[in-house]
């Protein structure tokens, strides 16, 4: 379970944002049971149709330590999380079980316990599938370093404006300093520093390809794992020639980089691993490469111009980056590949298999 101390969704003394097990209207009032903290989880955690819990202690309450369970988490009842700022961390905690469902954002609740099944590996939000897309408010991976190759600033920086709640990992200390999208500007980003004037400076970030093995961070060998989880290579196409793995974990072109014993030099490897097929694949060949936007949903020479739009808007009243009716996008993570009478791409009944829907899977 994910917890959060000296977190709440409302007013922490009057917890109205609390779905009892079973029912449809939020509660406050009495406790619901009296538990320790521990004896609260391990009641969530073996009661299936337990989501989430909130244990608030003796501080809070000015009397018994109260539990209450719920089947609702705060990603389904659409609140966000507030922090507490009079209240004893330990006597006021929120937890939530997470599986690779997302919340009205599109965020993922990413690689932690589902429950009673154990924990649950899906890397979904930490890349972009091969010949598929990820919407840059739904990238929770930990790229750091922007296009220009500037380091990011943490998101709890003196001059950041951002708020949790903007955050999947609803909080800025999580965040860290890696390459999010807040503001729903349809890109990641982050700050780099300020100015001569003192104004605060920002840049673009790329989101890693799934088949990608190297980092930005110029990181490499097992003990960085790129963002598919395998032990990272250096990219054999980088336009300074850092090619080549030293024995210490960096990719360079120098000869303690290339020539010593343990290095790596990667220059002959794949050229598809610089990702130049944009949402298409990529086919390594003997001399160069070549890109197949077949099934796509994108076309140009490098497969990179989409024919979907970010917000799920299909139809003729609803055009592209070229202007044309917008499609929906065939290898969308969710399988939202089908367009509705109505404008909206999804993947029910409604989107897929009516009279005038469009099923763009495939195509």
């Amino acid at each position: 379970m994910k917890c959060k101390r000296n977190r709440f969704l409302a007013d922490p003394n009057v917890p109205t944002w609390i779905y009892p097990i079973g029912e449809s209207e939020s509660v406050s009032g009495a406790c619901e049971l009296v538990l320790d903290e521990e004896s609260c989880k391990s009641q969530c955690q073996e009661q299936s149709d337990c989501n989430a819990f909130t244990w608030r202690g003796e501080h809070i309450t000015g009397g018994d330590t109260c539990c209450y369970l719920s089947d609702h988490t705060h990603h389904e009842a659409g609140f966000t999380l507030g922090r507490g700022t009079d209240h004893n961390e330990q006597d006021y905690v929120y937890c939530y079980k997470e599986d690779d469902s997302r919340d009205s954002n599109g965020f993922f609740n990413h690689n932690a316990t589902g429950g009673v099944g154990g924990v649950k590996k899906d890397r979904s939000g930490m890349c972009i599938p091969e010949g598929g897309s990820l919407h840059p408010r739904m990238y929770i991976g930990t790229n750091s370093v922007t296009k220009n190759g500037e380091k990011c600033k943490a998101w709890t920086w003196e001059y950041s404006v951002q708020t949790a709640n903007q955050f999947p990992e609803e909080t800025l200390e999580e965040a860290s300093n890696y390459c999010r999208d807040p503001s729903s500007s349809g890109g990641v980003w982050c700050y780099t520093g300020v100015n001569f004037a003192g104004v605060r400076q920002w840049d673009w970030c790329d989101i890693p390809t799934c088949n990608q093995l190297w980092r930005f961070d110029l990181r490499c060998g097992a003990e960085f794992p790129a963002a598919n989880g395998q032990p990272s290579e250096c990219s054999a196409s980088h336009p300074e020639g850092y090619s080549c793995c030293s024995n210490n974990g960096w990719c360079g072109n120098t000869a303690e980089h290339c020539d010593c014993e343990d290095c790596v030099d990667y220059t002959d490897s794949n050229e598809c691993d610089n990702r130049p097929c944009g949402y298409g694949i990529c086919k390594d060949e003997e001399a160069g490469y070549s890109c197949d936007c077949t099934g796509s949903g994108a076309v140009g020479s490098h497969c990179g111009i989409a024919l979907f739009r970010m917000d799920l808007r299909c139809g003729a009243e609803f055009g592209n980056s070229h202007g044309w009716s917008a499609q929906c996008d065939p290898n969308h993570p969710k399988g939202y590949a089908c367009c509705s009478p109505d404008g909206y791409c999804g993947n029910t009944e409604e989107h897929c298999t009516c009279e005038t829907c469009t099923d763009y899977r495939g195509k």
